[in-house]
């Protein structure tokens, strides 16, 4: 399990930690290299549930590669891999899940946070 520790030294020292319960939340591991749209299944710990997620790293050919691609040009937030999910006008949207490191407990307050764009 990754653990975030911050820093803030303004007004006096103050440590924060809190762990990151998704696994491969920059989208780093995988099996294979994006060759064409709709591979978020070849990352490790993410599927699809409907539609047709996409998924870009560095490491692919021209068509799925960073920062310029078919959809626009984008840096990834952290590391060289991002997924993009679709929601357009029509009614369409694409959804995708990945199991958590651990259980999310009862009563425990809970934050959740994503770095979005919009597409090019």
């Amino acid at each position: 399990m990754r653990r975030i520790c911050l820093a803030a030294l303004a007004y006096g020292a103050l440590g924060v930690c809190a762990q990151n319960l998704v696994v491969n939340p920059s989208f780093e591991e995988y099996v294979h290299c994006p060759s064409d749209l709709s591979q978020i299944d070849s990352v490790i710990g993410w599927e699809s549930i409907f539609g047709s997620p996409d998924y870009f790293n560095a490491c692919a050919n021209d068509t799925m590669t960073v920062p310029y691609n078919p959809l626009g040009y984008q840096w990834p937030s952290d590391g060289v891999a991002y997924a993009v999910l679709g929601f357009y006008d029509i009614g369409y949207k694409e959804y995708m899940q990945g199991m958590l490191v651990a259980p999310m407990q009862p009563g425990v307050l809970t934050f959740v946070s994503m770095r979005v764009s919009p597409g090019g």
